[in-house]
């Protein structure tokens, strides 16, 4: 949104690429989403986010403190995890 803002709406172009059922899962959502971005493979998304990864991220090379991984622990204790999210994770785990 702030883009948008920023730089004018008249910069921007939207496609619509599909038009998809609401009614259909999530999951099956998050894997259309993952199809048209293999299809496009958008590289102005490629360069924006080059320089935050790998030796270029900010936390390159650093680990958590004790209390910061204690944190994080105590924050997802006991917290319920859907199928879809599960399944989401996975596929980004894979990429």
């Amino acid at each position: 949104m702030w883009c948008s803002l920023f730089y004018g709406y008249s910069k921007f172009n939207v496609y619509i690429l599909e038009l998809c059922d609401l009614k259909i899962s999530k999951t099956a959502r998050a894997l259309k989403l993952i199809y048209w971005y293999e299809q496009i493979k958008p590289s102005y998304v490629q360069k924006i986010l080059q320089p935050f990864t790998k030796e270029n991220h900010y936390r390159f090379g650093k680990s958590l403190s004790d209390d910061i991984k204690d944190k994080i622990s105590k924050t997802l204790k006991n917290k319920f995890v859907s199928e879809s999210a599960r399944l989401n994770h996975s596929l980004g785990a894979k990429k």
